[in-house]
This record gives C-alpha cells, structure tokens and sequence, in this order.
C-alpha cells in the first residue's frame, strides 16, 4: 500500500464520518453507566468477602482438625512420670513419724510447692513444670533421708 493509497483511504473514512448523522445521547445514559458501575464494584467486593470469610473458614476449620500438637515438646510423659515420683515419696515420707518434725525441710517443700503452684497458674512450659518436679522430689529424698538418720538415731 502506498502513501497516496493510505491518504486517499483516510480521506475516504474522513468523508465516510461526516456522513454519518449525529443525535443526541439519550439524557439517561449517564445514569445507567454510572449504575452499572456502581453494580459491578459491589458484586466484586462481595465476591471478595466471600472469598475471604471462605479462606478464613478454612484455615479455622484445619486449625481444629489438626491441632498443634506437633509444636508442644513431648515431655508429658516424663512430667507424669516425675509427679508419680512425687506421689511415691510423700506417700513413704507420710508413714515415717520423724519426717514432720524437721520443719526447715518442710518449709523448703512448702516454698516448691508454692512455686509449683505458680507456674500452672501461669501455663508454664512443661520443661519448667520437670525441673520444679525434680526439685521438689530431691527435697522429698533428702526429708525422707532425714527421717531415716532420725529414726537411726532414736534406735541406739
């Protein structure tokens, strides 16, 4: 196509334009166009929040399905295993009669206790519940040691 081809076609569309008859838009046509603007920002933010309280469900639905247990440390057991301890020992400490005269052990296990209590007030980490279990063991042994080498004593 040459340039005097493309000017002529250009001309001819310019011609053609004029021809064509020109009317008024309907006065309403504004309103409809800004209507329908309106009506589809509306259906894209309900399809938006729908997409997102849907999101939100599942992600709360997975979260009671798989709970995280994977993120808690697995030393329950060992925390049973320690208060069982603890248990036995109070349970022999109870059946020696000296035990509950040496009242410095006993405030020692008292004072334990306390923290004991404190740290399941506060949902301490389990770790921290073991080793306060260990403690208050340990002052269960050396309260009943005492006792022992008490009741030695009263036997000479």
């Amino acid at each position: 196509m040459s340039i005097s081809t493309g000017r002529s076609a250009a001309t001819s569309a310019g011609v053609f334009f004029r021809q064509l008859p020109e009317f008024d838009p309907d006065p309403a046509l504004w309103g409809r166009i800004q209507t329908r603007g309106r009506r589809q920002r509306r259906w894209r933010r309900i399809r938006l929040g729908a997409f997102t309280g849907a999101l939100a469900s599942l992600v709360l639905v997975l979260a009671f399905v798989y709970p995280l247990a994977s993120w808690q440390p697995t030393s329950a057991p060992e925390l049973a295993v320690r208060q069982g301890t603890s248990q036995q020992l109070q349970e022999k400490l109870a059946a020696v009669s000296g035990a509950q005269d040496d009242f410095r052990a006993l405030s020692e296990l008292r004072l334990i206790d306390a923290r004991l209590q404190a740290a399941y007030d506060r949902n301490a980490t389990d770790d921290e519940l073991a080793a306060l279990w260990v403690l208050r063991n340990g002052a269960l042994r050396a309260l009943g040691a005492d006792a022992g080498a008490n009741l030695s004593v009263t036997r000479i």
